[in-house]
């Protein structure tokens, strides 16, 4: 009798010890890990290694910041920086929910950078209304920030719960290089001297520059893409080698209020339209290919003048307009749709015989030397 006791009572307590246990870790599971920091002493305190110089920057690394909750009730940044002066690198680390992942605001100028780490969305309620992560990155009153190699990612469900992935507002001489894009927002506000390269839109999303100037668009591959690239009241802007491909005939490159623009070597592939330019002036369109879209492979609507368009292959683009008669439209003013020193014009797929090619709009726009064979 006194063994059967004896072996009740240690399963009772090993019952007690596991839910012990269990409790503990749920607890664990669903606490908000955060980090804020407000001056070079607490980067000095939190930092795995360094010494806060150019060569050797306070790295914080393999950190697991926020909770991958959906219930939780709180309005959060995950990881705050700002007043410091030291550099530092941002390496390494999982980002799970939160209203902002990470902050920067106030940073010196060319100390911070944010490589290698991983993003992930989630969904925080206020009251009983549920809201996804506002902001993967938001650099604020910042210059010389380099974010580069990381990954944006759907959640375990395949939901895109971020709002915007990069948000960049009032910040200067900032490079974006070599990232994954599977949620959000691109956006940069009031700001100038962006590098955006190399970088991979896997994403329904789409990026939008508003009041910006020296903005540089190279060599980034946006797919299953079906939202408008969007550049409002911005000046001087290089947009080239990009590879841009549509689904469900969807989305735009477009343009408004916008001058000094160079498009070249891009490829724009399956959208709604190609390339509109609205308001806008002093643009060379050059050596693109734009095939199948279901509207004009470019529209330059009224008030858009002095735009260059030669050297560009369009293939089968608004086919099934019968309204039109061109693939592309030009409402504008002062407008060439070829070279006058080179006369060198445009591929048309659907030229025909005839000798040159005519442009839908009220321009009267006429292409004189339309080339024979697609461009290479």
């Amino acid at each position: 009798m006194k063994g059967k006791i004896k072996a009740y009572s240690r399963i009772i307590i090993i019952f007690l010890i596991i839910s012990t246990i269990t409790i503990i870790l749920i607890v664990n599971s669903t606490k908000i890990r955060t980090l804020s920091i407000n001056s070079d002493a607490d980067l000095r305190r939190i930092s795995s290694i360094g010494s806060g110089t150019q060569d050797d920057p306070y790295i914080i690394e393999n950190r697991r910041l926020g909770v991958f909750k959906y219930e939780v009730r709180e309005k959060y940044i995950l990881l705050e920086i700002q007043h410091t002066t030291k550099f530092f690198v941002i390496k390494s680390c999982k980002f799970y929910g939160g209203y902002i992942c990470i902050s920067l605001k106030g940073v010196e100028n060319g100390t911070a950078s944010i490589i290698q780490n991983i993003f992930y969305g989630s969904m925080y309620l206020m009251g009983d209304v549920g809201f996804n992560t506002g902001i993967g990155i938001e650099i604020s009153n910042t210059t010389g920030v380099n974010i580069s190699d990381n990954l944006f990612a759907k959640d375990e469900n395949e939901d895109d719960l971020i709002g915007y992935s990069v948000s960049i507002d009032n910040s200067f001489d900032c490079l974006i290089l070599n990232n994954t894009f599977s949620i959000g927002i691109v956006c940069f506000r009031n700001s100038g001297m962006i590098d955006f390269k190399d970088n991979q839109f896997n994403v329904d999303k789409n990026l939008i520059c508003s009041e910006c100037y020296q903005i540089n668009i190279i060599n980034n591959q946006f797919t299953d893409f079906s939202r408008a690239l969007q550049f409002w009241s911005t000046t001087t802007i290089i947009f080239e080698y990009n590879i841009i491909q549509g689904r469900n005939f969807a989305g735009a490159v477009w343009f408004n209020d916008c001058s000094d623009v160079i498009l070249r070597k891009n490829e724009i592939i399956k959208l709604e339209f190609g390339i509109i330019m609205k308001q806008s002036d002093n643009c060379i369109i050059t050596e693109n290919v734009i095939a199948f879209c279901d509207e004009f492979c470019i529209k330059i609507e009224m008030n858009s003048s002095n735009i260059l368009v030669f050297g560009n292959s369009f293939i089968d683009n608004n086919l099934e307009d019968f309204h039109y008669h061109s693939q592309a439209y030009d409402d504008g003013i002062n407008n060439q749709w070829h070279n006058l020193a080179s006369l060198n014009g445009n591929y048309w797929s659907d030229i025909g015989s005839n000798t040159t090619y005519s442009i839908d709009g009220s321009a009267g726009s006429v292409d004189l030397y339309p080339l024979a064979n697609p461009v290479t």
